[in-house]
């Protein structure tokens, strides 16, 4: 059966990593708990006991393999009296190494645990610091970075601990049991004609040699696994991610009968996941039979090596089992390497995906782009900007322009023409383009989207999103409610719901003004924040924002034109010309006569 080819998207993948070059240091993954955690010495006294454990395990299986030579010469020799007592000692020694053996794996699964749990909460810290996490999409930086996270820091975590405390083990046991193995074989006489001579532990040199042969065939056959196992995670976060999508957008998929085009999209999006899972089971199936048909002649080759001392009589069956059971503890410690390839393998892939990870939640070198300036007043001031795209295409051309302190200024313009961006450029979130930007503290002012944010959880926890829900009584966060036409859940306050799901998109906008209410910032910035409203619930929710606000500066961005009558500021930006013809006017008044920027007498209220 021949295996489904890689799609050209995981191959280009798959090359991509190979050239990757990374800006952060391995090191990175290990430092900053290793060296720097509080947690660093509880953390590493597990690590210690683990290993502790795993040279007690070493002492056990010298132990064990004297004790082996003892019960079969008691065997052959027909000393029937001395079993018991042999057979007693070594019950009560195997249950004390059960025990060690127990007590290693809590210790080494409290250890995984603790040090994930560690770096979760720093790699949280950094993706969303200052902005980071929406950096990375909006630059396109990294894909899934969610995931690496939640998975790629789980798998990185587990397969460290495993890998590195094997590493302080396995040598230790290769040379404990290799020197065993060299007292225990002697010296392998040979005579060739005349000439006589010795080779001395020729049992280990044997091991050394069979198990190099079996690594460099896992070599030659596994090393396609590393760019493998990197494309199918992609390919898993890929899948999930979109899973989520059609989840989360449920309502919306069913409203348009899109179910069954979705399920082509996931199938699609599947085929990755099986191209790559099936070219890593071709591999693990060579890698396996590197392993197995060796491993199963591990317990007889030393028996034939040892044939022929034992036909002279240098050797006792109780000397041969000892012999025996040395060659397949070094054969063991040495099958560690081989057997480790695939881990080794999956570690490499997720070491890339968490150095990337990384490299996109440093801090990210200043964009020559628009000048951000914080003034002492609580006025907004705007330079004649360009704002662009990432690729220095220009979105938008916004004329200066002045908000003072307690206005109300509306944004307008037809979509495309920047009013968004202008937005996300006054929000320090778009740095694409030139001008200066003027304003107050970020932390005075508050942007209300079209669509809000609603985190999982209690109806309180989503109404006082960003801040903590235990700040506010549960009276006022219940009038709020009731301010904005939101009655039917003034005591739902401390039911936890998917909200976002829950509530209809009018519902939404009511709840994000009743979160300005909470709030009460001191500058409000809408982003057709009343779309999904009728014109009566936007009058009612402009009236009672002004009315609780009246100090507050109102900033809007809306096509309808109902919304001027809130406003006594107008700027009206229109598209960009496109490339080749004559630019437009960039502002306008909304008559043609008025200037695009003053105060204006506020239409009277319907």
């Amino acid at each position: 059966m021949s295996p489904p080819q890689a799609t050209p998207d995981i191959r280009y993948q798959e090359r991509n990593e190979q050239r990757a070059r990374f800006h952060t240091s391995v090191w990175e993954l290990f430092v900053p708990y290793w060296k720097y955690s509080s947690e660093r010495w509880v953390s590493g006294l597990l690590a210690l006991f683990v290993v502790t454990i795993g040279f007690v395990e070493v002492y056990y299986g010298v132990w064990r393999n004297g004790w082996t030579g003892q019960f079969y010469d008691a065997v052959g020799a027909q000393q029937f009296a001395t079993l018991f007592p042999l057979l007693s000692k070594f019950i009560v020694i195997v249950l004390l190494n059960v025990c060690a053996l127990l007590l290693s794996m809590m210790a080494n699964a409290l250890l995984q645990l603790r040090w994930r749990t560690w770096l979760t909460a720093y790699l949280v810290d950094k993706w969303t610091h200052n902005e980071t996490y929406y950096r990375i999409e909006r630059d396109k930086i990294l894909d899934n970075a969610d995931q690496r996270i939640a998975e790629d820091a789980h798998i990185f975590t587990q397969k460290t601990c495993s890998l590195v405390l094997s590493f302080i083990r396995v040598p230790v046991s290769i040379v404990t049991y290799g020197a065993l193995l060299y007292q225990l074989s002697g010296d392998f006489p040979i005579t060739i004609g005349d000439t006589s001579f010795a080779i001395p532990g020729y049992l280990v040199i044997f091991a050394l040699l069979y198990s190099g042969g079996i690594l460099l065939l896992t070599h030659l056959f596994g090393r396609k696994l590393i760019p493998l196992n990197f494309a199918k995670q992609k390919a898993e976060a890929d899948y999930r991610s979109m899973l989520i999508q059609v989840r989360e957008g449920s309502e919306q998929i069913a409203l348009y009968g899109g179910g069954k085009t979705e399920a082509t999209r996931l199938k699609i999006n599947f085929e990755a996941v099986k191209d790559t899972t099936w070219q890593m089971v071709l591999v693990q199936r060579n890698l396996l039979a590197c392993m197995l048909i060796p491993g199963s002649l591990n317990s007889i080759i030393p028996t034939l090596l040892s044939l022929p001392l034992m036909a002279t009589g240098a050797w006792t069956l109780g000397t041969m089992m000892k012999i025996t059971a040395a060659f397949v503890s070094l054969e063991v410690a040495l099958g560690f390497f081989p057997g480790a390839y695939d881990d080794f393998a999956a570690w490499r892939a997720v070491v890339r995906r968490m150095l990337s990870l990384l490299d996109a939640v440093e801090p990210a070198e200043p964009v020559q782009g628009l000048a951000l300036e914080t003034r002492d007043d609580a006025a907004i001031e705007i330079e004649s900007l360009t704002l662009a795209g990432m690729d220095g295409t220009v979105l938008a051309r916004v004329p200066a322009f002045r908000i003072e302190p307690g206005a109300r200024c509306l944004i307008r313009g037809a979509s495309g023409s920047g009013k968004t961006t202008l937005l996300r450029a006054i929000a320090g979130l778009w740095p694409y383009g030139q001008g200066t930007i003027r304003r107050p503290e970020r932390a005075a002012m508050m942007f209300v989207p079209q669509k809000s944010y609603l985190p999982v959880g209690t109806l309180k926890q989503a109404l006082c999103f960003p801040g903590p829900d235990t700040e506010v009584p549960d009276a006022r966060a219940r009038q709020a409610l009731i301010d904005c036409d939101l009655h039917k859940y003034a005591d739902a306050l401390h039911e936890p719901d998917r909200w976002g799901r829950r509530l209809s998109g009018g519902e939404q906008q009511r709840l994000a003004f009743a979160r300005i209410l909470l709030q009460r910032p001191t500058h409000v910035f809408l982003d057709e924040a009343t779309s999904a409203l009728d014109e009566a619930s936007e009058h009612r929710l402009y009236s009672r924002l002004l009315e609780a606000l009246p100090g507050s500066t109102l900033v809007s961005v809306a096509h309808r034109k109902e919304v001027a009558r809130y406003h006594d500021q107008f700027v009206d930006l229109v598209p960009v010309a496109p490339e080749g013809a004559a630019d437009a006017a960039t502002a306008t008044s909304e008559a043609g006569t008025r200037p695009a920027l003053g105060l204006q007498p506020r239409p009277a209220a319907a």
